[in-house]
């Protein structure tokens, strides 16, 4: 059975936007190394509004305008990049009951900033063995946990708040799916790794640590060596991706990456030897970081403001935390 497929409408929603100079101190007191990464805007979810709230309403928005109903659809991939809102509890079956899709599958991505780009993989893996499936939604959604992590400091992104959805239609020729490539290293599995929290309720803090802490001589080398990696392994998974596809990087009219600092996509543009603005640089810094929805921010971007025009073939990549690079290679 064919796994071709193409998306049919998008739908978007975010969190309050907040102009980083204006706002930016009421998270950290070093304002200047913010500012340096480029960020010029960033949003802030209410409290009350949950990563699986924004979900929904994106998922709602996509239907619309895709002119379906919630009813028709066979297959949900629910990608996030922070952890849920509770254990034990799975929120693609939550946002299924709420969207009315009684008769969906669901499944749950959480590979963090990777998760939606993974996703485009296993539906093509579920179109090709479920004949009867036709309609598709995915969903990626980023929503901050304030009461345990820092935006503005947990890593070199300021991170925001924000969900991305897509109706897949099988056999549809607009922006069509060709192709997903994924390199996985374990290695580096301990990095971003929380050793208590979790999104809603925080456990009895545990110090216990099977990792005892490196020299920082030790911890100095291991970054350096993981940030050679990560351009290294992002450019291979585009190339395998492209010579699947049968084309070559030059045939790119975009490459959309992760949110990430000003300096950080310049040496992206650089490591694939094009122009910064053949990224979505200018994207990155009017949205911040949102998890495993800045890719499907920009593509939904660039397609609706014409940018990316029919025949045009696009490569949206992620790193996350595991660590996965991915490639999922789409034609326009």
């Amino acid at each position: 059975m064919s796994s071709a497929y193409g998306i049919l409408g998008f739908g978007q929603a975010l969190g309050e936007a907040y102009k980083v100079e204006d706002e930016i101190s009421k998270y950290t007191t070093n304002i200047d190394k913010i500012k340096s990464w480029g960020y010029k805007y960033f949003y802030v979810a209410p409290p009350e509004v949950s990563q699986s709230d924004l979900a929904f309403q994106a998922s709602k928005e996509a239907l619309e305008n895709s002119g379906m109903n919630a009813e028709d659809i066979d297959y949900i991939a629910l990608a996030i990049s922070e952890v849920p809102e509770h254990t034990l509890w799975d929120p693609a079956c939550e946002l299924q009951h709420k969207l009315g899709a009684n008769k969906a599958e669901v499944q749950v991505f959480n590979q963090a900033c990777t998760s939606g780009l993974m996703a485009f993989d296993a539906i093509a893996g579920k179109f090709a063995i479920h004949p009867e499936y036709k309609n598709v939604l995915i969903v990626t959604a980023n929503r901050f946990c304030d009461d345990h992590k820092n935006r503005a400091t947990y890593n070199a992104y300021l991170h925001s708040d924000g969900a991305v959805a897509a109706v897949l239609k099988r056999d549809h020729h607009h922006c069509k799916w060709i192709t997903t490539e994924t390199a996985s290293d374990g290695m580096y599995a301990p990095i971003l790794r929380n050793e208590w929290r979790v999104a809603v309720t925080s456990f009895v803090e545990n110090n216990h640590t099977d990792h005892p802490a490196s020299s920082l001589s030790e911890v100095h080398e291991q970054l350096m060596d993981f940030y050679k990696l990560v351009h290294i392994r992002n450019k291979l998974v585009v190339k395998y991706a492209c010579q699947k596809a049968g084309i070559e990087l030059s045939d790119l009219k975009k490459v959309i990456y992760l949110h990430d600092n000003e300096n950080e996509m310049n040496d992206f543009a650089i490591e694939f030897n094009m122009p910064v603005d053949q990224t979505n640089a200018n994207l990155a810094s009017q949205f911040s970081h949102m998890g495993a929805s800045d890719q499907l921010i920009g593509l939904k971007y660039y397609i609706e403001t014409g940018e990316l025009q029919n025949g045009d073939y696009v490569a949206l990549i992620g790193i996350g935390s595991g660590m996965h690079w991915v490639c999922t290679l789409l034609q326009v």
